[in-house]
């Protein structure tokens, strides 16, 4: 399934990683919902925000992943 992955509010933190509103990707994923992607795919979904802007989101930042980003089918 392919997934359009939104930040829906500015995500920063105090180690310098930052994502804006407005940016966004596309993710291909096995995940049978959206939420699943975002509780059960972040690696996916941060390898999609690596390639487009060169901005990883940090594994131990998974787990806020739905409180900043947006997912839904496409």
């Amino acid at each position: 399934m392919l997934y359009k992955v939104s930040v829906k509010r500015a995500w920063r933190h105090n180690n310098g990683f930052q994502l804006d509103l407005g940016m966004s990707v596309e993710v291909q994923s096995t995940k049978s919902s959206s939420a699943n992607l975002l509780a059960g795919g972040m690696q996916e979904v941060s390898d999609a925000f690596k390639y487009k802007y060169g901005i990883a989101i940090p594994s131990s930042l998974f787990g806020f992943a739905t409180n900043y980003l947006d997912a839904s089918k496409i």
